[in-house]
C-alpha cells in the first residue's frame, strides 16, 4: 500500500473484487464478516441468528444462497444443518479482509455492491451521503 493511500484503500478494493455478487443484502455481509473472524468453526443457523438483525428466513435464504455460490460449505448432522466458510483460498482470504475492516467500511462496500450501474442512485452519488461514506470507507477524516 502507498504512503498515500488511505489505511483501507486496498483491503477494500480487494474485497470488492472478489466478494461483490455474493455481497447482496445486510444479512450476507454480517454472516461473512462473521466467518472472516471464525474462518474453521462449524455453525447451526441457532448459532448464526442473533450476529444479524435479520429474520429467520432471510438467513435461511442468505445461507442457502451462499452454499449455492460455494462461498459456505454445509453438512448435516441427522436434521440439522451445520456451516463453515468455503476452503476456496481466494474467497477465504478476501472473507478474512472483510472481517477486518470497519463497520463503516463494511456498509460502503454494501452499498457499492447492491447499487446497480446506472440507477437513480448514481446520480446521487455526488450528494452528501454517499460522499460521507466514501471518505470514512476510505480512512478520511470528516
Amino acid at each position: 500500500m502507498s504512503p498515500q493511500s488511505g489505511p483501507g484503500d486496498s483491503r477494500l478494493a480487494v474485497v470488492q473484487r472478489i466478494l461483490e455478487k455474493h455481497l447482496t443484502c445486510r444479512c450476507r455481509l454480517d454472516l461473512l464478516a462473521f466467518w472472516g473472524r471464525y474462518p474453521g468453526g462449524w455453525f447451526g443457523r441457532a448459532a448464526l441468528r442473533p450476529l444479524t438483525r435479520s429474520s429467520r428466513k432471510e438467513i435461511e435464504q442468505a445461507l442457502d444462497e451462499l452454499v449455492e455460490e460455494g462461498v459456505i460449505e454445509c453438512r448435516r448432522d441427522g436434521d440439522v444443518p451445520y456451516y463453515t466458510l468455503t476452503t476456496d483460498v481466494r474467497v477465504r482470504g478476501a472473507v478474512k479482509e472483510l472481517a477486518r475492516l470497519t463497520p463503516n467500511q463494511r456498509r460502503y462496500l454494501l452499498y457499492r455492491s447492491v447499487r446497480q450501474p446506472g440507477s437513480v442512485d448514481d446520480h446521487q452519488h455526488e450528494q452528501p451521503g454517499p460522499s460521507h461514506l466514501r471518505k470514512i470507507a476510505e480512512g478520511r477524516q470528516l
